[in-house]
C-alpha cells in the first residue's frame, strides 16, 4: 500500500504534508475557530496593503510621500515580494504566519518611517505603538511558552 502523493503524475511530498497535516491550501484555513489568528494578523496585512498601495499609487502630482517612497524600478522588487508574501499567507498559508513572513520586507519599514516623520502623532504613531506593542507583548507571550507569531 503506497501513500496517495506517490500516485500523483509527479509525486510532490511536501504539497501532500502541507494539505493533509497542516491544512494548507486554497482558503482551507478560513474557518471560524481561527478568527482570533485573522485578528492577530489584521495589523500587519493593513500595514502592508497601505504600504503597497502608497507606492503604486504615488504619483508626481504632489501626493508623493518625502523621502524615495516613490514608485521606482530599484524599489519595485522588494514591493512586489511584499505582494506575493501577503497574498500567499492570506489566501494558502495560515494566515498567523504572516506577520512573521512580512517582517523581514524592507518597505514596511520604510513606509512605516516615512509615515512616522510625517505625521508623528497620527498614522506613524500608531505604527510604531503597534511594533512596541507587538515585541513587547510578543516576547512575554513567547517566554511562556504561548503561540504567538
Amino acid at each position: 500500500h503506497s501513500s496517495p502523493w506517490c500516485e500523483d503524475r509527479i509525486p510532490f511530498i511536501y504539497q501532500y504534508i502541507q494539505k493533509k497535516y497542516w491544512n494548507n491550501g486554497f482558503l482551507r484555513y478560513y474557518e471560524v475557530k481561527q478568527l482570533p489568528n485573522f485578528f492577530l494578523a489584521l495589523p500587519m496585512g493593513i500595514l502592508s496593503f497601505r504600504c503597497i498601495k502608497k507606492f503604486f499609487n504615488n504619483s508626481p502630482s504632489g501626493n508623493r510621500l518625502p523621502g524615495n517612497f516613490s514608485y521606482s524600478f530599484r524599489i519595485l522588487p522588494y514591493v512586489l515580494h511584499l505582494l506575493v508574501l501577503v497574498c500567499v499567507c492570506t489566501f494558502f498559508m495560515h494566515v498567523q504566519v504572516l506577520t512573521r513572513f512580512v517582517s523581514a520586507c524592507p518597505p514596511l519599514y520604510w513606509y512605516a518611517a516615512i509615515c512616522h516623520t510625517r505625521f508623528p502623532h497620527g498614522e506613524g504613531k500608531v505604527i510604531v505603538g503597534y511594533f512596541l506593542a507587538y515585541a513587547t507583548i510578543g516576547s512575554a507571550m513567547f517566554t511562556c511558552y504561548y503561540p504567538w507569531t
